[in-house]
Order: C-alpha cells, then structure tokens, then sequence
C-alpha cells in the first residue's frame, strides 16, 4: 500500500525574517517509523534558483540533534554505505542531476521518531515597487486540512513599511516605529493551504539601494540589492524605449495544422504590438532554420506589413525539432547596447539535447533574455528551465486558441524599460561581475554580493545607463546594515560556484569554496551520522522506503512512500521555542517566548488482509419462501415500467448532452469568429500608432451620417483610432488580453498629438457603432 509522508503530517512550523529581499525561512517536521522494522528513506528539496539551504538538522526522540556537516560527495557516500551495513543511523543530501537537493535518511529504528529542521535563505522576487515572498506549498498535502499549521512572517525594514498584502488570511502588526512587522495566520479564518502563498510588502525607499554586512573569520560579506524604478506615479507603459524582439517559431511537422495557424496569428499581432522604436526579426526553425531577415530591422509599418505578408504564407514544414541551431546562431549576432535582446522560443517539441540548450541559454542570459512558451505536450522541463536560464519566463499553452494571449502577455512583460551596463566598483570579489548582471527591468531586483577583506573607505559605486532616460544614472549608497549569521556568506558561496560552473573551472577550486562556505556544490555532500549502533533486527528485515520521482514544482516535492506494516502515525509531540520582538500598538516589549506544545493521541491502524483474526459464520437458511404467480407478474410489470422510465430519462439525457454540444459549438463559432474580426482589425493597424480613415470606414462600415458624425478631428486618423479603440472596447471587451497593447499603442498616439481619449469618446455617446 502507498502514503505519501504527507499525509502523515499533523503539524508544520514556518517561521520567516524578511530584511529588505533577504528571506531567512526556518521549517519543521516530524516522521515517526511505527513499523516493527528499520526503515530507510529519501525525498527531494527541489533546488533555489536564488538561494541556498543553511542547515540540515535530524532531531531524534532522546532530544539529541544531528547537524550535517558538508564533505566530497564521494566521501559522503563511502560513509552512508558504511553506516547503512552497520547499521546506523545516518542521512546524506546532495544536488542530483536535476540541480535538485535529494536527501537519504538510512536505517530509521522501529517506533523512532525523527524530526527534519531544514532552514533555507533566498533573494525575494519583485512585483513593481513590492518585495514578493513566495512558499509554494509542497511539503503541506493539498487533499486534506486536518492538521495544524503555524506561519509567521516577520519583517524588518530601516524605514518605514507602507503595505503588506496577502492571499493568506495573515493578521499583521507593526511596531509603533513602523520599521518592523509580523504577520500570522488568523485563527477565525478559513483558508486553503494548497494556494501558492503569495505575500508583499513596500517601504518608503524601497528603491533606493541597501547593503546588507554580515562579518566572519575576518570577511565581510555583503548583500547590495533595490527595485530600480523611476517613481510609483509614472505609468511604465508611457515610457519610451528601444529593444530587439526575435521570435522563434517551431514550424516542424507536429505543428501542422491548427496550431501552426494560430501562432502566425499571434506573430501577427506580436509584430503589431511592438513599439516602434524597437527592431526585431522572426527565426523559423525544424530540422534546419531560417531567419526572416540577416539581422534585426525597424519595426516600422513597412517593414512589419511586408513581414506579416511573408508569415501568414508559413507552413509546418521543417521536419524535426533542433532548437540549439537557431538560439547558436541568434546568440552569436552582435548586440546594440540601447536595444536589450528578448527572445520568444514557441515550440510544441521535445529535443535530445535540452540540457545544452539551457546551459547555452545560461551563458548568453547576460546579454539574450529568453520567455519559452510551450504548447500542447512540449517538453515541460525545457520550456521551464531555458526560460529560467534566460531570466524571462515560462508559459504552458494547453488549448492553442490560448496561444495568441500567452504570447501578448509575454510581450506585456517584456516591454518594460530599464538599466543595462552596470557598474559596480568594490574593493573586492563581486558576483554577478559587472559583465554578467545585464538588463535590470524596472520593478526587477537589482542583488550582487561581494565577499571584502576591510569595510573601509568600501561604500560600493554604482552606475548603470538607463534606456528610458537615454543617459548613465548613478546610484548613492552611503552605509552599511549588520545582521547577525552566515546567509550573505552562503549565498556569495552559491553565487561564486555558479560563475565558476559557467566557466567551465575546475572542480578543485568549486569544492575549495563549497567545503570552507559550507554551500552544496555537484561535487559535495551533507552528512550526518549518529555513531551507536540503532538496529535491532537483521539486516534482511530492514525494508527499503522509496519514493516515486516525480518532483513537484515546489519548495518540497516529497516522493510516495510504501510501507508493508501495519501501524502508521506522525507527529507525537511538539515544543518549538521562538525568541523575538512583541508587536504591539502602544509599547514594544523587548521579546518573549512562544511555547507551544501539541500532543498527538490519534494513531492510524492499516490491517493487513492476512492479519484479520475476526471470523464470520454464514447460518444456514432453514426458512424457504413462495413467490405466487400473482406476485412475478406484478414484479415483472414493476420491472417493465421502470425499464421504461430509464428509457425515458436516456433520452432525455441523450437530449440535454446533445443541447450542450450545439451551445458549447455555437461558443466555439462565435469566438472563432471574434478573434478573426480582431486579426483583421488589428492587421489594418500602423506599427506606428493608428489606424486610417479607410480603414474605420472598411471595418465598421460606416455610413455618410456616421462618417460625419466620427469627424471630430481635422485630422482624420485621429478620428479612425479614437472610433477603432471605442469599437474595440464595445465589441470585445471579452478578448481584452489581446489587444489591450494595441490600444496602449494607440492612446499613447493620440496622447503624443494632444489628445485625450477619455475626451474624445464622448463625441461617441449614442452612437451605435
């Protein structure tokens, strides 16, 4: 029989400190082995693309704690093999070839429980001018919420913190300075823990530069990290920029038919949508590749009419799938400084050589940002990793009529200005280096560390050319925060073995950093080992536990477990001890401690089917019935009219399934046909910003009162946009998502000429368009 060690869980503990986009994450559980036998198990931690784990702790019943040290994988491995024929207890992790964390507990005695402490330390993403914590909820089972769960979230800010939002039910309270906050889930509030925990948070200077110092053995590590952006008034989308667009297009032979239609639609309206200080091209891959043009050209509307003509002629037929061909050939195209490359990968395909293309997506990210879009049943780990890789994003396209959205919603994200040639002067060793930090959008962090010998006179010089701006910006940072720990260390350490990874150094002086900063690298191993010999059977009786592979997109993708005894249980008793800061709103005490005990008393009793010792007899039935005649005919007739009932209902049935096709077809024909009516619409549309008279009057139809009455404008393609975006709202308010950067284009036009739409669309009042 299976379980998922899931759902075993009676209680969890998260306890998080935020510092400005540092996350110190500390997480508890506990398994109990209630089987007569020694057991041995593993799981998986999937990998933090911007972290790291501290601590790996076992704690064990007797109150003894194993904490892990790091060692050459190859050691760790001679030990765990050791410890495991003994008998011992023991636990190795390293990183697998997934760059995930797997962890192997060897030799669990019977009736033992052992509690996991796991802490992990990461960089916050951004969502404008908010921090953004994320804990995907991969360690709590999403198909029942009979356990109890404690989530705090403290923040510690040197100014003043301004919002805090979530999609968890948090109480939250500041102290009276407004610099620090805690927030914990509401007891009288309902809530499904299976949501993706998304939690924000903004301070007054939240984009200005910070340093973070943390100092051991001598170094001083250092975290300098902000959100770039011009101010929270300015609409970003107003802002004018330049950037090179490269789409690239799967035209192999999978592609044929209906989705090969929709993504020309989408290259369509990609092309249309882009601003027109922008340059781009259209890559064609499948077996071989072919580029529309030699290199990059100017979006105007001749260009992009004369590509879209060319497009619309494509076919899905280019055989295979080689991905790596096309992105070696657009990576190795010089780059123009003001305009930062984004590519767009659209693909249904699988290739035998996706680790190389990611790690070469990896190696040009400083230059090459890529956003993969998957259809249909594309290989899901590409799609995922090339646009992580890319420092883009990752979209999964089910239903190809989706296509068209996730490709302007993918542009959306793109088209934001931003910061490019950094430079950072610092008196010691800086990770990203100034030639790998690359494009900073605003709302993005900005994060590099730098490990330094002396903190004198060592306030780092920050600078980078603002695209928007057209001129280089210089950034103040005139002092330094101490905390207290390691984490700045270990994520310097993380950072420093993947610049050293990238190029290609060896293995030597990985291990040197990854053994001194205690920081996993591919070529070392946790361990941890508890001497006295715990088994108290043989070891033919020890029952491997194993796990299915399968790994979920989440902090903690834990793996099936199966078990043969007949007991099972969790979590027996819990105290856990925190030490920090009261919140409340007229005073602050200096801390207290929070000690909370759970007691356990439910057990879970799985019998086995040979173990069932109840017996049930079957007494004879000396009593014999008659059934008259009278009666099997009455049955019979019963029989007949019941038959006929169900007959009656199957058709109705059969009508109601068939009423819905036509009305789910009917759907289907109308938004067939709107989408149409929007891709000749939007075609009619100049890559420059409007739409012109004539093609107002061919798409509305419009008569000659009409006509006048759409004349507010001398100038008559003023009076076309304005008419197109009041249509366009009116008729297809509903396919929204695929035009709205269309209409940013247009009203942006209109704006550039003096003129307010909002003022304008009154003129349209009672007219029926």
């Amino acid at each position: 029989m299976f379980f998922s060690l899931l759902s075993l869980l009676n209680f969890l503990k998260v306890y998080v400190v935020i510092q400005n986009n540092l996350a110190q994450v500390s997480i508890f559980q506990e398994y109990i082995n209630q089987s007569n036998i020694s057991v041995s198990t593993e799981y998986i931690l999937p990998s933090l693309p911007n972290g790291v784990f501290n601590t790996l702790k076992i704690h064990l019943p007797d109150g003894l704690i194993l904490n892990s040290d790091i060692m050459r994988k190859k050691e760790a491995e001679d030990k765990f093999a050791e410890a495991s024929s003994n008998c011992k207890t023991a636990v190795m992790s390293y990183q697998n070839d997934d760059d995930n964390l797997e962890v192997q507990i060897g030799n669990i005695e019977p009736n033992q429980t052992i509690s996991i402490e796991v802490e992990c330390t990461y960089t916050l993403d951004t969502e404008k001018d908010f921090w953004v914590f994320e804990f995907i909820n991969g360690i709590i089972p999403q198909d029942r919420y009979n356990y109890k769960i404690d989530f705090t979230i403290q923040i510690i800010s040197d100014s003043e913190i301004i919002d805090l939002t979530s999609n968890w039910p948090f109480q939250y309270e500041k102290t009276m300075d407004k610099k620090e906050a805690i927030a914990f889930l509401d007891p009288n509030k309902e809530f499904a823990p299976q949501q993706k925990l998304e939690f924000k948070y903004s301070t007054v200077d939240i984009i200005k530069p910070k340093c973070l110092i943390q100092h051991q053995d001598g170094q001083y590590a250092v975290m300098l990290s902000f959100i770039p952006y011009t101010d929270k008034s300015t609409d970003i989308h107003q802002l004018d920029f330049t950037a090179e667009y490269i789409f690239v297009l799967d035209r192999s032979g999978s592609m044929l038919g209906e989705s090969i239609l929709l993504a020309k639609k989408s290259i369509v309206l990609f092309l249309k949508s882009l601003p027109s200080s922008s340059i781009f091209n259209v890559v064609s891959f499948g077996s071989k590749y072919s580029f529309l043009y030699p290199e990059s050209i100017p979006a105007t509307s001749i260009n992009i009419d004369e590509s879209i003509k060319k497009i619309l002629n494509f076919d899905a037929d280019m055989e295979g799938t080689n991905i790596y061909n096309p992105l070696l050939k657009i990576f190795s195209l010089p780059t123009i400084k003001n305009y930062p490359r984004h590519v767009f990968l659209l693909t249904d395909g699988h290739v035998q050589d996706s680790e190389m293309v990611v790690d070469l997506i990896r190696v040009h990210s400083k230059h090459s940002r890529v956003s993969s879009f998957g259809i249909n049943d594309a290989d899901m780990v590409l799609i995922q990793n090339s646009a992580k890789a890319g420092k883009g994003k990752a979209y999964f396209i089910k239903d190809p009529k989706d296509i068209v959205k996730k490709i302007i919603e993918g542009l959306d994200y793109s088209l934001t200005p931003g910061i490019i040639d950094w430079e950072v002067l610092w008196q010691g060793d800086i990770v990203p280096d100034n030639q790998n930090i690359g494009l900073i959008k605003y709302g993005e962090s900005f994060t590099v560390f730098a490990l330094l010998n002396t903190t004198e006179k060592a306030y780092p010089v920050l600078k980078g050319y603002d695209i928007s701006a057209q001129k280089y910006k210089e950034f103040t940072i005139d002092n330094y925060k101490e905390i207290p720990g390691n984490q700045i260390f270990s994520l310097w350490a993380v950072e420093k073995i993947r610049s050293l990874e990238d190029q290609k150094s060896s293995a030597e002086k990985i291990i040197e950093i990854s053994l001194k900063y205690k920081v996993l690298s591919k070529h070392t191993a946790y361990y941890i080992e508890k001497n006295e010999n715990m088994c108290s059977n043989s070891l033919n009786e020890i029952e491997e536990i194993k796990f299915e592979k399968k790994i979920s997109n989440s902090l903690f993708g834990i793996k099936q477990i199966k078990l043969k005894h007949n007991r099972i249980s969790s979590f027996s008793e819990w105290n856990f001890d925190i030490t920090k800061k009261n919140f409340q709103s007229d005073e602050i005490i200096e801390s207290y401690e929070i000690d909370e005990s759970y007691e356990i008393d439910e057990s879970y009793e799985i019998d086995e089917v040979d173990e069932i010792d109840e017996s049930y007899e079957v007494d004879e039935i000396d009593e014999s019935y008659e059934i008259d005649e009278v009666d099997e005919i009455d049955e019979i007739n019963e029989i007949d009219e019941i038959d006929e009932i169900n007959e009656i209902d199957e058709i109705d049935e059969s009508y109601e399934i068939n009423e819905s096709d036509q009305n789910n077809k009917v759907k289907h024909d109308n938004d067939d046909n709107n989408r149409n009516a929007i891709f000749e619409i939007v075609k009619k549309f100049k890559s420059e910003g409007f739409w012109t008279w004539e093609s107002l009057v061919e798409i509305i139809q419009l008569d000659e009162e009409k006509q006048n009455i759409l004349k507010i404008s001398q100038d008559l393609n003023v009076c076309a946009t304005a008419g197109i975006i009041f249509y366009l709202r009116e008729k297809f308010s509903n396919y929204v998502n695929e035009w709205f950067l269309i209409e940013i284009k247009a009203l942006k036009w209109l704006k550039s000429l003096g003129y307010d739409y909002e003022e304008v669309k009154k003129h349209f009042k009672g007219l029926v368009i």
